[in-house]
């Protein structure tokens, strides 16, 4: 399933990703923002973290743990420098990155199968 990217204020329970929510042509429209493929390898470095960071959240396995420990730690840095910085591709992207954090933190206190994106992607699997 594809996501893209929401960081409206009125989505702040139900998480900033949703199925869907933005058409490409609005999605690469920001004026000012960068564009072209360097805009979009940005949005697919945080799909593959954010998707890194929720598939692996409650993982039992060594290797699992770690995906999940390394995308927590690059959410949760300050550092601007590196280019694909979380702080960066969030500037690029015109995303709050405080509010990015704050939606992770709460998702990842929360009891497995309480946030509402575990409960569609456990139906639509296969048995």
């Amino acid at each position: 399933m594809r996501e893209h990217v929401n960081d409206s204020a009125s989505d702040a329970g139900e998480g900033f990703l949703k199925p869907n929510a933005v058409m490409p042509a609005q999605f690469f429209a920001e004026p000012g923002a960068a564009r072209g493929p360097e805009r979009r390898l940005m949005a697919a470095v945080l799909e593959d973290a954010v998707r890194c960071y929720r598939r692996y959240r409650c993982a039992s396995d060594r290797r699992s743990q770690r995906i999940h420990a390394d995308a927590r730690e690059w959410f949760e840095s300050r550092d601007a420098d590196p280019l694909f910085s979380f702080e960066n591709i969030c500037d690029t992207l015109g995303l709050d990155a405080h509010h990015v954090r704050e939606t992770l933190r709460r998702e990842r206190t929360a009891p497995p199968g309480d946030v509402p994106w575990e409960a569609a992607s456990q139906h639509g699997r296969a048995a």
